[in-house]
């Protein structure tokens, strides 16, 4: 037992005994077991091989703590970044709405085709190209909607999608940002993207 009063071996005890009781507490509370706990629990086993060769280098405590902290910092950073994500997609479906008054007034110019574009106005979805007369099928409602029927059943997030009708066609895309410069869009089924640049 004194192998396992050094730094590391206090480390290797307590993630054992953290993964050990966090995998209990999920089983009773009928829950499923996350990865993190059993990863938890090797990681305690590594540091058990690992404190007895590490006690022959110089200042092997000071070495000993680092080794322990690498994967506390790790779990930290990870869920840091976890949460940052989380509250984005939370962000950005809270901020999409079932009506037309998401999307601004404004001319929208395809960045890959400098001639064409869309402009959206007074509520519609108009669609152009320069040097050609806009007609009204050119001229579309449009719609945020959180799903659509086809897809229903993909990984799809919710909340990200544009449906444009008119009364001889119906398009549908992904939404995948829009801001005050850019708009950037997923065209379906094709699945090409599409990137517009705000006209200032």
């Amino acid at each position: 037992m004194t192998n396992l009063k050094t730094p590391l071996g206090l480390f290797a005890i307590s993630y054992l005994i953290y993964g050990t009781v966090m995998n209990i507490r999920m089983f009773t509370g009928q829950m499923w077991p996350t990865y993190l706990f059993f990863i938890s629990i090797i990681i305690g086993i590594l540091f058990l091989f690992l404190n007895k060769p590490t006690k022959q280098l110089k200042n092997y405590k000071f070495w000993q703590i680092i080794i322990g902290l690498i994967p506390v910092t790790f779990f930290f950073v990870y869920m840091q970044i976890v949460n940052s994500n989380r509250k984005y997609d939370a962000d950005f479906r809270n901020s999409i709405k079932e009506n037309t008054t998401y999307f601004k007034n404004g001319i929208w110019i395809d960045e890959k085709d400098s001639l064409a574009g869309i402009e959206i106005k007074n509520r519609k979805w108009i669609m152009f190209y320069k040097g050609m007369e806009t007609d009204s099928n050119d001229i579309y409602d449009f719609r945020i909607t959180n799903k659509i029927s086809e897809y229903a059943d993909t990984k799809l997030k919710p909340g990200e999608f544009l449906i444009l009708t008119n009364k001889s066609d119906t398009l549908k895309y992904e939404l995948l940002g829009y801001n005050e410069e850019f708009l950037n869009l997923i065209y379906f089924p094709r699945g090409n993207t599409l990137t517009y640049k705000k006209v200032k």
